[in-house]
């Protein structure tokens, strides 16, 4: 609550102060300086350790913002980026409408490359995970229930006048979030609406072909109740229900168009009864036809054999359902539901924010019907694919990699669904954003055709994390490698001339920190309130030279449960990656060290060089000064404690790095995965961390080590805290 009271205040206590913007052909509002001022780049002033220019602009009102990310999107794959290894043709729209006339950030990262970590730094207004407290993609260390939404940019755009609207995914594992809406009333699970959102249509679907949704509205005030779709309504005979819902969330402000939209996916059908509309009658009809397996269909119900066996059953009615609520192919209905959205903004001509974050490429990357066949025969042989010589990597990945490798491209092991080998699944993931380029092309065309929209609107595009195809023989993502680190990041400005800057930007910190600026936020507001870690791109649209940032933590958490992905943290400058993982093979700690200058692929790492000491240890104390806080200092990084024998005396110290000493420590009983089985008999876990006592009880054991610091986030209030899963055996 306190925080939320926070943005609140912000809004109000602020508002005379906004680095506002007026645009060509409207008048200019108040404090907006010289008449006819003519830029989408507002007032700003030093924040971030990045000085100021001496003499600000004068200020300005606010812009339409639109942000697309998706998911999983490698850096080299945009438009006109991709080196040879990818086809040239893939995102051609991003291309022509947004590259050609904006900003082209080539060195652009995620401070932690997994999904609900970027998800929750960029939502939150640009925190990194360490301040949100979402370091994984799942409960407990992370996840949507690790999320607090009371302070996002949903909120603190909605306190500067915004409507705010998210379509697509959200955070993950966000269809276990409840919570009580303004009025005191209980919202289940796949119902809660996230304070601050004038329009909310999250996807809960991640095959992209079934269409599921959560939507409603919502202000500051806190979360409401939205509708399940379709499990909250039958269609088509509760239409009546959901246009009563619809009409209800229309008087908060929910725009009528989508609505239109939303009705129409649902209610899309075959005309059953051949009387050349759909319509009640079509469901209907089928009633008197299902007779059950074996009964011989007669003419009138033969459209209704789905299956096409002759009779009309209940394998048909299922079939017959799903076609009665047939919608398109996700990102298809996406791109309908943002078109509706920006015919609605048009008329309103209010600022607003349109977050549009579709589950493209993400696995399973099934592609849209008329692009299943593009790119025939793609094989991905760039960068550091399959590097022969992997000596100088860590050994969890030398381990682990090999065979796994060589069985997926030896068809022994299937890669993906459907029996997908690694090149078919690559190709599928570029077919999945080209449908996304679509949908970028079609807004681009939406916001020219009309001149409000055309000159008043930020479009801003990027992706939430990389995606290693094979480099190192790896893939997914969570590596500090570049391909998992990096994302592509345009940004289209009208009043900016384009150009290319290869700065070091954090998609997750400076985009919201840049979102929140634009919105009316001054730098001194979103530094000190402080509302993000991130700093404005504004000064680097208008300055390719403007001062800016020489290096970047990022950070990897250990989940909570046994894993060969550990922990790890980077430093990444221009030139140089420094990488510490959290575990001690041969007697010390794993680390890696490239010069991405005569190294960019990563294929020689230089951490052994004694050349190399002194810069490695500088870049050590950069991260050290950083790092979040992390349970390290396992005997492999599979999580184990030492194995223990009955009787015998036992001891293990479990260790800690990063966020601010003294830390406190816990078994976390809160896991209800049913692998838990607590400490072992006769064991306890001490209050500097250290387990200690004689084990009474054999066998296999794991149990749940929380520990927290003393820190205060500024996003949430709280400490920082990390739970991990430890194993161990107990043998008589």
């Amino acid at each position: 609550m306190r925080l939320l009271i926070v943005v609140t205040t912000v809004g109000v206590a602020h508002s005379g102060k906004r680095a506002g913007m007026a645009f060509a052909g409207e008048p200019p509002g108040p404090g907006s300086g010289a008449p006819g001022a003519a830029s989408l780049l507002p007032a700003h002033s030093a924040s971030a350790g990045v000085p100021a220019s001496a003499a600000p602009p004068p200020a300005r009102t606010q812009p339409n913002i639109i942000f697309i990310m998706t998911d999983d999107q490698r850096f080299d794959s945009i438009a006109g980026v991709g080196p040879a290894y990818m086809p040239q043709d893939v995102m051609p729209n991003v291309e022509e409408q947004l590259m050609t006339s904006g900003i082209v950030f080539t060195q652009t990262l995620v401070t932690c490359p997994v999904c609900a970590p970027s998800r929750a730094a960029i939502l939150s207004g640009g925190f990194y995970p360490r301040h949100t407290g979402v370091l994984t993609n799942e409960f407990p260390c992370g996840g949507a229930g690790r999320f607090y939404d009371g302070q996002t940019l949903g909120t603190l755009l909605q306190a500067q006048g915004y409507r705010t609207a998210l379509l697509g995914k959200y955070i993950n594992n966000s269809a276990e979030l409840t919570g009580y809406d303004s009025h005191g009333q209980y919202i289940p699970s796949l119902r809660y609406v996230p304070p601050g959102w004038s329009a909310w249509l999250q996807s809960q679907s991640s095959n992209y072909i079934g269409q599921v949704y959560t939507f409603g509205s919502s202000s500051t005030g806190g979360p409401e109740r939205g509708l399940y779709t379709p499990q909250d309504i039958r269609l088509p005979h509760q239409l009546s229900e959901l246009d009563a819902f619809l009409e209800e969330q229309e008087a908060r402000g929910f725009p009528a168009s989508v609505s239109a939209v939303i009705r129409a996916l649902y209610t899309r059908a075959g005309d059953y009864d051949h009387e050349g509309d759909i319509d009640w009658d079509d469901f209907k009809h089928l009633v008197p036809c299902l007779q059950g397996p074996g009964v011989s269909a007669g003419l009138a119900c033969a459209c209704f054999d789905a299956d096409t066996d002759g009779d009309v059953d209940l394998a048909d009615l299922a079939t017959i359902q799903q076609g009665f609520g047939q919608m398109p192919y996700l990102t298809q209905s996406e791109e309908e539901l943002a078109l509706a959205f920006l015919e609605d903004a048009a008329e309103r001509q209010v600022p607003f924010f349109l977050h549009i974050t579709p589950y493209a490429p993400h696995d399973p990357a099934y592609p849209a019907p008329e692009d299943a066949q593009l790119w025939p025969g793609f094989e991905y042989r760039g960068r550091a694919w399959g590097e022969e010589d992997v000596s100088d990597k860590p050994w969890h990945l030398r381990g682990y990699v090999e065979p796994s490798f060589t069985r997926y491209y030896n068809h022994q092991t299937p890669f993906a669904s459907g029996g997908r080998d690694p090149d078919e699944f690559f190709a599928d993931m570029l077919r999945c954003v080209h449908a996304v380029d679509r949908m970028v092309g079609s807004i681009c065309t939406a916001l020219d055709q009309n001149p409000w929209l055309r000159d008043n609107t930020v479009v801003i595009f990027a992706s939430d994390n990389g995606e290693m195809w094979g480099e190192h023989k790896r893939f997914s993502k969570g590596w500090p490698y570049e391909e998992s680190i990096r994302v592509p990041l345009v940004v289209r400005m009208p009043g900016a001339d384009p150009g290319v800057r290869d700065q070091l930007v954090a998609a997750d910190l400076d985009v919201p920190a840049t979102i929140l600026h634009l919105a009316g936020y001054t730098e001194e507001e979103i530094a000190q309130t402080p509302l993000s870690n991130g700093t404005s791109l504004v000064r680097l649209v208008e300055d390719a030279q403007a001062p800016w940032r020489d290096s970047l933590v990022l950070e990897f958490f250990r989940l909570d449960t046994p894993t060969h992905a550990t922990s790890w943290g980077a430093v990444r400058q221009q030139r140089w990656k420094y990488v510490l993982y959290d575990y001690i093979w041969s007697g010390v700690w794993v680390d890696e060290l490239y010069d991405l200058q005569t190294d960019p692929y990563e294929l020689a790492s230089q951490h052994a060089d004694p050349a190399w000491a002194e810069l490695k240890g500088a870049l050590a104390g950069l991260l050290a000064q950083e790092r979040g806080l992390t349970i390290v200092g396992f005997v492999h990084p599979w999580g184990s404690a030492p194995a223990a024998k009955c009787g015998d005396p036992y001891s293990f110290q479990v260790q800690a790095v990063g966020g601010t000493p003294p830390y406190s420590w816990s078994e976390y009983l809160g896991n209800q995965n049913p692998q838990w089985t607590g400490l072992p008999p006769g064991l306890n876990l001490n209050a500097d961390g250290s387990i200690t006592g004689v084990p009474t009880t054999a066998g296999l054991f794991y149990f749940d080590i929380r520990v927290e610091d003393c820190s205060v986030s500024p996003h949430h209030g709280g400490p920082q805290v990390h739970i991990v899963r430890f194993e161990t055996c107990i043998s008589n």
